[in-house]
């Protein structure tokens, strides 16, 4: 992995966390760089380029924190990345489900809807305005981190083909190709479902999988990304389809610009 792309990388993760964490604990969106909440990066495992991330507060558990505010934290922050990055994606099954999350922890612990009071999570409001109020913070998360979540994503496509959070306790976090593509672009960019393409493959870059595809009932110029590792051995579908002209199937998830047009397409598959 290029070394650059994996610092980039790791330092918006903790942006990204420190964030996320510190609305957890202050129950309020942080205004600076300063704050009490630091995120640390422990040694890899040997042989892998896995990396323990650790959530501290610097003064360590000081009476201000209910004890049950670090048990919830192992599930509620990497929720709301989750759903901080779902938001930015467009990706709203998934954000619902890490919004699942918080609302089931949220409820269970009655010191940590008092401790997000400010954040809008406040129990003794009705159900819709909390719901409301919920997102309208994932929103705000999501337009605060939008530099990190960038730099989070910087490897992905580039040196490694995703980037993969396992917090405890809920789903991974994946950024893949088509989701740090949505996350790096500066225009509004959303990721949309896993569909099927026919038409045929008209340039193809073998060495970075970039592709340029003709549809065949619309007859509209596409591009984008094979991230297809069959794409890599000889005599592959995609090198076979260009020389030949045939008609293939792409299996692929587009990234979707502001109009509902497509971005670029992502293939994982292919059939003639």
């Amino acid at each position: 992995m290029d070394a650059l792309l994996l610092g980039k990388s790791l330092s918006g993760i903790a942006r990204v966390y420190n964030s996320v964490g510190h609305l957890h604990f202050h129950g309020q969106l942080r205004t600076s760089e300063h704050t009490d909440i630091r995120v640390q990066a422990g040694p890899p495992k040997p042989g892998t380029i896995w990396y323990l991330i650790y959530l501290m507060v610097v003064h360590g558990k000081m009476a201000v924190y209910p004890e049950l505010l670090f048990e919830a934290a192992g599930f509620v922050v990497p929720a709301f990345v989750k759903a901080i990055i779902a938001k930015k994606t467009g990706q709203g099954g998934e954000m619902d489900k890490a919004l699942d999350i918080i609302r089931h922890q949220s409820d269970q612990y009655h010191e940590l809807a008092s401790a997000m009071q400010a954040a809008g999570v406040e129990r003794e409001r009705r159900a819709e305005q909390r719901e409301d109020r919920l997102l309208g913070l994932v929103e705000m998360l999501a337009t605060q981190n939008r530099g990190p979540l960038a730099d989070l994503a910087a490897p992905v496509g580039r040196t490694v083909a995703e980037v993969r959070q396992l917090p405890h306790g809920i789903d991974p976090i994946v950024v893949d190709a088509p989701t740090a593509e949505s996350l790096r672009s500066p225009e509004e960019v959303t990721v949309g479902e896993t569909q099927r393409f026919r038409g045929t493959i008209t340039a193809l870059d073998t060495k970075t999988g970039a592709f340029k595809f003709e549809e065949a009932d619309s007859g509209r110029e596409l591009r984008g990304k094979i991230t297809d590792p069959a794409l890599t051995t000889p005599q592959n579908v995609y090198s076979h389809a260009l020389d030949t002209k045939v008609a293939l199937a792409l299996v692929a998830k587009p990234t979707l610009r502001a109009d509902g047009g497509i971005h670029k397409l992502f293939v994982s598959d292919a059939t003639n």
